[in-house]
């Protein structure tokens, strides 16, 4: 079964974002009280891991959203005949070079 490619657009990329963030929170309080829920310490510095890859992650999504944002208003303005430019300087620091990934889990 062939399944369509969701569409990728700004409001579904801070939405993605926002719920990588909310599981990275939900494992932060897990690992807040790891042997509490019977975690073994490796296991938490995996979680850890995991939960630091995860923000890396939607950090990229919110990146990319704002970068879409600058394109689509530079289309916008293009076809409008005025001056094509982003309205706001977010593109460019989202367009900087960002940190390597966490290491991997």
């Amino acid at each position: 079964m062939s399944r369509p490619q969701p569409r990728l657009d700004p409001s579904r990329l801070d939405l993605a974002a926002g719920l990588y963030d909310m599981a990275a929170w939900q494992l932060d309080v897990f690992l807040d009280d790891a042997a509490g829920y019977g975690i073994s310490s490796p296991d938490a510095a995996s979680l850890q891991a995991l939960t630091d890859l995860m923000r890396w992650q939607a950090d990229a999504y919110r990146r990319y959203a704002v970068k879409m944002r600058a394109d689509d208003e530079m289309v916008d303005a293009y076809f409008a005949g005025r001056v094509v430019a982003p309205n706001t300087a977010a593109a460019f620091e989202a367009s900087f070079t960002r940190d390597e990934h966490p290491p991997l889990p």
